[in-house]
């Protein structure tokens, strides 16, 4: 079936039988359905369909931490948020950004709250984070404040064993020459039996000290507070951000907890924005409201977009004066958006002293 105009089709086959109609269906665009039906009108007609796997990642859009008041690690989670099939007024469309990845962890937690009634918000959230997956690249774990504890497996918290009601470390900054900070680990045995835990030493590092308990248990359904203590001796390290994983092992279940931690020593360079999410506005079909995150005051940001390929110039997408820290949402029209594509999205920041910041990322304009 393919869209008798420009554009994607959207829609769907319905029957007014009570048995479902069984008819494998392709939708396609217009543009496709003619090539398509050109095609098989030819002598030998054969289509064949190519798949590309992509591995798991973070979209080079998706807002990374830290949170800079108080350098917490964010995201708390992953989950699907790029090419995400979503209805829109009047069918169907692919869509993309924190408001597709939402409403996957809010169903998640339905879910949960499904299987477990008595459980509040804060066990709920602790079980999906401790059995979230830590996504890595090339065998190399993506940073803590690129994943929180990683992406969302909702079969895994729903039957979670453990729950690790704070399982991201952010221990903040450390100024003084010679400084101790403590977390203390809220875990939490769900099951019949008792549970034994190991941390995996962490590499020695010069000017880092963890203060980790070898071994503990805990009995069935106990609930208890494990003391993570980390030492700064802030000369032998360079003024940065500091990120990392402490491992946990569950012994009964063969379960691995990796626990993202993060610490700045003195200072850090942090992006001054999050990237720009755009996403068409509900209930509208040319109307976009765009939002991103800004940590520093700036007195003009411009957003100009390149070929990805060739670097060459392609349009200024969207300039703004004296825009606000924290979330800037406004509307664009889609005239102001442009042509559809992938491109090369440029951040141009003029800040408040009169210097400038560039930030760069991928970014995709849907038709």
């Amino acid at each position: 079936m393919y869209n008798h105009e420009d554009g994607d089709f959207q829609g769907s086959l319905l029957s007014h039988e009570e048995e479902a109609i069984k008819i494998p269906v392709a939708s396609t665009s217009k543009k496709a359905g003619e090539w398509l039906k050109t095609y098989s009108e030819e002598t030998f007609p054969y289509v064949d369909t190519k798949y590309e796997d992509i591995p798991p990642g973070v979209a080079t859009f998706s807002s990374r931490g830290p949170v800079t008041v108080n350098w917490e690690i964010k995201p708390d989670i992953l989950a699907p948020g790029t090419n995400i099939m979503s209805t829109v007024p009047g069918g169907y469309e692919s869509l993309q950004g924190t408001s597709m990845a939402a409403p996957h962890i809010a169903g998640a937690l339905a879910l949960v709250k499904e299987a477990h009634p008595d459980w509040d918000n804060k066990k709920m959230m602790g079980a999906l984070k401790t059995t979230a997956a830590t996504v890595s690249v090339e065998e190399k774990p993506i940073e803590p404040i690129s994943q929180g504890t990683g992406y969302v497996q909702l079969e895994k918290a729903i039957y979670a064993p453990t729950i690790i009601y704070n399982p991201t470390l952010s221990f903040g900054k450390f100024t003084k020459q010679q400084e101790s900070k403590t977390i203390h680990l809220e875990i939490e045995n769900t099951t019949e039996e008792t549970q034994t835990f190991t941390f995996d030493i962490p590499k020695k590092t010069a000017g880092v000290n963890w203060d980790l308990p070898k071994s503990f248990s805990l009995k069935k359904h106990e609930k208890r507070e494990i003391p993570i203590r980390l030492t700064v001796t802030s000369a032998m390290l360079e003024k940065d951000m500091f990120q990392g994983w402490l491992t946990l092992k569950h012994h009964e279940h063969d379960e691995k907890y990796e626990l993202p931690y993060l610490f700045i020593n003195q200072t850090a360079d942090n992006p001054t924005s999050a990237g720009l999410e755009i996403n068409l506005k509900p209930f509208s079909k040319d109307e976009f409201r765009y939002a991103f995150y800004l940590t520093e005051q700036a007195k003009h940001i411009t957003f100009d977009l390149y070929d990805p390929d060739t670097l060459v110039y392609q349009r200024k997408l969207l300039t703004l004066d004296n825009p606000e820290i924290g979330m800037n949402e406004g509307m664009m029209s889609k005239q102001d958006m442009g042509s559809p594509g992938q491109y090369r999205l440029l951040i141009t920041m003029e800040m408040e002293d009169g210097t400038y910041e560039h930030h760069e990322s991928l970014m995709e304009i849907t038709p």
